[in-house]
């Protein structure tokens, strides 16, 4: 008999979604194409009523910065639902302990893929292998010179890469 899962089942597929509009949103960033000017020019005949919304919509489906804040509402509504049933089930107990149990668990959990795709990206820059800069001069304005353009644009370090997955990716505030 398999014991029964502490996850919140119903969380999992709004989970699962928004990292595949992140992984969209970083996708994106390789083609010349602006999403946010192809809706407009597609819905600029439709009444303001009906265009905004559905706009809005397909928007989210590739707006990586909306998935990152879904995560930052699941994970806080996550954490306090724990924090006010531990608290119940151990009236001794505080609720910072629980809070402060669950970060200390966390970390390990997510700092070991977080510093796996900082060590592969620190490889393949180190290597010279990053080729960014070249496919933003390739596709050329807006591009180059934009978003894609400005990663790795720095000798690499092994000591900051190593600062950036121990330390920074969690820790740095936006």
């Amino acid at each position: 008999m398999s014991r029964p899962s502490k996850k919140l089942l119903e969380f999992e597929d709004l989970r699962g979604i928004a990292a595949f509009v992140v992984l969209i949103y970083h996708l994106r960033m390789l083609f010349p194409a602006d999403p946010d000017s192809l809706l407009a020019a597609a819905f600029a005949s439709w009444p303001v009523s009906l265009a905004v919304p559905i706009r809005a919509f397909l928007a989210s489906l590739y707006d990586g910065d909306f998935a990152v804040w879904v995560f930052w509402v699941m994970s806080a509504f996550v954490l306090s639902i724990r924090t006010f049933t531990a608290y119940r089930k151990d009236a001794g107990a505080a609720p910072q302990d629980y809070l402060a149990e669950a970060a200390l668990r966390r970390y390990p959990r997510l700092m070991i893929p977080a510093a796996a795709s900082v060590v592969l990206a620190y490889t393949i820059h180190a290597c010279g292998l990053m080729y960014n800069h070249q496919l933003a001069k390739f596709y050329g304005p807006p591009i180059e010179g934009g978003l894609l353009d400005s990663y790795y644009g720095f000798e690499p370090s092994a000591g900051v890469a190593a600062f950036s997955a121990l330390w920074e990716s969690f820790f740095r505030s936006i």
